[in-house]
């Protein structure tokens, strides 16, 4: 596709194709534009294959979502979506074994992974077709509001509105993806860390804002719930996105129930969901 050949064309020192990359961006602003509903399908959305191509289109498409409902102009959501899809640029020039280790990193490898963000900007700030505040999202991304990120700890409103929005579509795309470190997060844990940390680490804001765009878990999947109970989400119950209503349709041992039910997530705390099944055969 034309998203993962300007992504796979990212050699340092080279020039980036910069038409290819404005075409990626107009195609995902009009086809997240045109969706009907205001909530969007978060495995519609999310591409699941190589992490670091996948996780820069998740992170891109996030983040006009986010601008979206920021009521963002359209040369707006351009800057945006241009320095998302490119956010992690400087990764090119870390070796991969290092972002692909298992174990936690040393000193000496956490710094030479942290200087992705300032390598990002100097590559992109060097290519004339692409703007200043676009490349500046590379160099902000992993800024927190509480002035404890890299590369410069800027703080609060210091950071850029567009390094606040992919600071937060880049954590939690982050979080529920597979690492060499540690197994995905499910998305409602993913959104409640974010939540966690939403006003220390992250715009609160725009937190809420992406909380509010989003269907975690959309209307169809299938889900085993902590009491044992599998079923089907039929509502993604718009006020609280993370916690849906679920018709139960099997008990834990995947037999059928004689009288299905539903179960509203968001008026019963003690019940939550700790599996998104994807094949059916494995009910039980």
């Amino acid at each position: 596709s034309m998203v993962r050949t300007a992504c796979t064309s990212l050699i340092a020192g080279s020039l980036l194709d910069t038409p290819a990359i404005s075409d990626i961006v107009d195609m995902l602003i009009d086809d997240l534009s045109t969706k009907p509903d205001l909530l969007i399908n978060m495995f519609d959305i999310r591409l699941q294959d190589d992490y670091t191509f996948a996780h820069s289109v998740n992170v891109c498409s996030f983040a006009i979502l986010i601008g979206m409902s920021c009521s963002l102009r359209r040369d707006q959501l351009r800057e945006l979506a241009i320095g998302a899809l490119m956010h992690d640029l400087g990764k090119t020039l870390v070796p991969s074994d290092l972002l692909k280790k298992p174990g936690p990193l040393s000193p000496a490898e956490y710094e030479q992974v942290r200087e992705h963000a300032s390598a990002g900007f100097e590559i992109l700030r060097r290519q004339g077709e692409i703007g200043l505040l676009s490349a500046h999202i590379a160099f902000q991304h992993h800024e927190r509001m509480d002035g404890s990120g890299y590369p410069r700890g800027l703080a609060g409103s210091e950071i850029h509105l567009y390094g606040r929005i992919v600071a937060v579509a880049d954590v939690y795309d982050a979080l529920v993806s597979d690492r060499a470190y540690r197994p995905r997060f499910l998305p409602h844990r993913a959104a409640e860390l974010l939540l966690e940390q939403s006003g220390q680490f992250f715009d609160a804001e725009i937190v809420h804002r992406f909380l509010q765009q989003v269907a975690f878990y959309p209307t169809g999947t299938l889900v085993r719930l902590s009491t044992g109970v599998i079923g089907v989400v039929v509502d993604v119950n718009k006020p609280v996105t993370t916690r849906p209503i679920v018709r139960a349709l099997y008990d834990a041992e995947g037999e059928d129930l004689d009288d299905y039910y539903e179960l509203d997530l968001s008026r019963n705390s003690d019940i939550s969901i700790i599996e998104v099944i994807a094949d059916e055969t494995r009910l039980a």
